[in-house]
């Protein structure tokens, strides 16, 4: 409400234009918004309107032309940067997945090696238990470093 009050105090407490004058008094020019009390009051007539000529006219042609077909190419140059852009994220996702899809599967490798290297060294005899416990661990580390399980 304060608000409202204010800004409505502020909008009408603003004067509309008002004209201004230009008097002469004692050899100087001075501005007012009030009519001139000493000195006369000089005229003011506004520059009238110039038509351009046909010349003028026809150089801002070619600069708007010349303008507009630089802004075509710099909106084609971003155009190809964008899709250059894109086609590099692409590539970028596409060995991402691919690498992935190979790591897996080496995992897949690694994980099908320790599985058996786990069987051979419960099968195995006693004379040759420890050396299949040996390659069943290393199996085991090599599993982990690759695949971080």
């Amino acid at each position: 409400m304060v608000r409202l009050l204010l800004l409505s105090l502020l909008v009408f407490s603003t004067s509309p234009a008002r004209a201004i004058y230009k008097c002469e008094s004692g050899g100087s020019i001075t501005y007012s918004d009030e009519p001139c009390r000493e000195g006369r009051t000089l005229g003011f007539t506004a520059p009238t309107r110039v038509a351009p000529r046909a010349a003028d006219e026809a150089d801002a042609r070619r600069r708007a032309e010349r303008d507009k077909s630089r802004l075509e190419q710099i909106e084609t140059r971003r155009e190809s940067e964008r899709l250059a852009a894109e086609e590099k994220h692409a590539m970028a996702e596409q060995r991402g997945a691919r690498a992935k899809a190979i790591k897996k599967h080496k995992c897949e490798a690694l994980a099908q090696q320790r599985q058996w290297g786990d069987e051979d060294a419960a099968k195995a005899p006693a004379g040759s238990m420890e050396k299949a416990q040996r390659i069943a661990r290393r199996n085991a580390e090599k599993y982990a470093a690759v695949c971080g399980k």
